[in-house]
């Protein structure tokens, strides 16, 4: 999601999310909280905040990044071995990171790709790295030419990777793996400063766009869609019905894209958030995917299994950490959750059975937000099931 208004919203990823420690699912959307069994992973070597986390292909956990605020840096790099015994220490970045991109394309090879304000100014290029977790190196890349603000990656085919996260008239740029050179990528909208993006399994992406820059500086609604081919070329799509800003998006594996998570544009605290959206690839077509309640603005969405999806955390209207997450199931969101006290800063990812895995953070102590070495799993499949 990319979304920077106002002032590009660089703090958001401070807020991104509260931590959900307690769940049941019901047969009602929404319901209320209860109680449901977390499991205590190890800890991390260090505590942390800004980590993102990707499963590798065999079902590996790799977290790297960090905050540059804290003591670790944010340079971390470490894994949890396929059985989630113990996490591994591994070499850290030559660069800072600071809640990266992370993509993983194989076991021996994570491409991450920094926000260009973790090494230099706020237009400086994106760093890109390639981490091999197996030999424990690094490899440097040439630097993603566009500035990745909120970077996201992911694969166009298997040899063309896009990375967005820029504002204006370039979105950010396609990585050719083969030759290790950039191109960079112009957006179907001018002046473009909000939108989504989500991979299309075998036919490039999807750009849900939600607002723009207009001459006098204002910001405007745009609501329109565009799919992106793995050769870059842009070919409009359905008109989403409303404007969603800020979504995030995963391809549910049923063809279709679910985007949630989103706010009203600029993230007015007057406007109620949008609801849910699903596009239908084979279609072309747009559908409501029902309202995420009012507190899980900016939410992580994280892929469990075909056609299911957690939406974790979130703000609500006044920019106060949710404790809750939802789940999407076939045609609805489910339940409810709790949690003791407010955690941000956290990555998350889905393993291979369906599980939540949440890692690091930060907790409200007397001296402000204290970083956390902690890590739990939910077997949110398992409990869908009962």
């Amino acid at each position: 999601m990319i979304s920077p208004i106002p002032a590009f919203r660089l703090l958001r990823r401070a807020v991104s999310a509260a931590l959900p420690a307690a769940l049941i699912f019901s047969s009602t959307a929404i319901g209320a909280a209860s109680t449901a069994p977390w499991q205590t992973l190890p800890s991390l070597p260090a505590a942390s905040t800004g980590l993102t986390a990707v499963r590798l292909p065999d079902d590996s956990i790799v977290a790297v990044g960090g905050a540059a605020t804290q003591r670790s840096g944010a340079r971390m790099a470490v894994r949890l071995d396929p059985k989630h015994d113990a996490w591994q220490n591994l070499p850290p970045s030559p660069v800072d990171l600071d809640t990266p991109a992370a993509l993983a394309l194989t076991d021996h090879a994570v491409l991450v790709v920094a926000p260009s304000f973790a090494n230099g100014s706020i237009g400086a290029p994106s760093k890109a790295l390639i981490l091999d977790p197996i030999w424990r190196r690094w490899i440097m890349l040439p630097p993603c030419p566009v500035a990745l603000l909120n970077p996201r990656v992911m694969l166009l085919n298997a040899h063309t990777v896009l990375a967005v996260g820029g504002v204006g008239d370039l979105l950010g740029a396609t990585l050719n793996l083969t030759t290790e050179q950039w191109t960079p990528l112009r957006s179907p909208v001018p002046d473009l400063a909000g939108y989504s993006v989500a991979a299309v399994a075998g036919k490039g992406a999807l750009l849900l766009s939600s607002v723009a820059i207009g001459a006098m500086g204002q910001p405007i609604a745009v609501r329109r869609a565009w799919l992106l081919s793995p050769s870059s070329v842009w070919t409009e799509a359905a008109r989403p019905p409303l404007v969603v800003d800020g979504a995030q998006a995963v391809d549910l594996g049923n063809g279709q894209l679910l985007f949630a998570g989103g706010y009203p544009m600029g993230d007015d605290p007057k406007l109620s958030a949008p609801p849910a959206l699903l596009y239908n690839i084979s279609r072309d077509q747009w559908s409501v995917a029902g309202s995420t309640g009012a507190d899980h603005r900016g939410g992580q969405l994280v892929l469990l299994s075909s056609g299911r999806a957690v939406l974790v955390g979130g703000h609500g209207p006044d920019g106060s950490p949710t404790s809750s997450c939802i789940v999407f199931s076939s045609t609805q969101w489910r339940q409810a959750y709790s949690l003791p006290s407010p955690v941000a800063g956290y990555a998350v990812v889905g393993t291979a059975h369906g599980e939540l895995m949440v890692i690091g953070g930060a907790r409200p102590s007397t001296k402000g937000m204290a970083a956390e070495a902690g890590a739990l799993l939910l077997p949110l499949d398992t409990l869908i099931a009962g």
